[in-house]
């Protein structure tokens, strides 16, 4: 699933689709009680970006180069992005303690 948002390749766009996507599907497995499918999600996106996005990041010079000259974008979507990251830790962390 997450293959499709990069079928044209890696761009700054992209990644941040990608990032509002998992939060957005973490989020709402929270709000309808589905906590191991939940966890099921984050785990597996959180492989996926480590294994297809940092390598990526990495063989482009690193998140300093990568996101330099993104700013002319509105910032409301990067701080949205970062925003929903947020929110997806604390959800996780939240469905976390409610399984101990």
């Amino acid at each position: 699933m997450l293959d499709e948002v990069f079928k044209h390749g890696i761009t700054k766009h992209h990644l941040v689709a990608l990032f509002f996507f998992c939060s957005d599907v973490l989020v709402r497995c929270v709000k309808a009680k589905l906590r191991e499918l939940g966890l099921n999600l984050f785990k597996w996106s959180i492989q996926y970006i480590v294994d297809r996005v940092c390598k990526w990041i990495a063989e482009n010079g690193g998140w300093e180069k990568v996101i330099k000259g993104t700013f002319f974008i509105p910032r409301k979507f990067i701080y949205v992005s970062a925003g929903m990251i947020a929110v997806a830790a604390v959800c996780w962390l939240s469905v976390k303690g409610i399984k101990k």
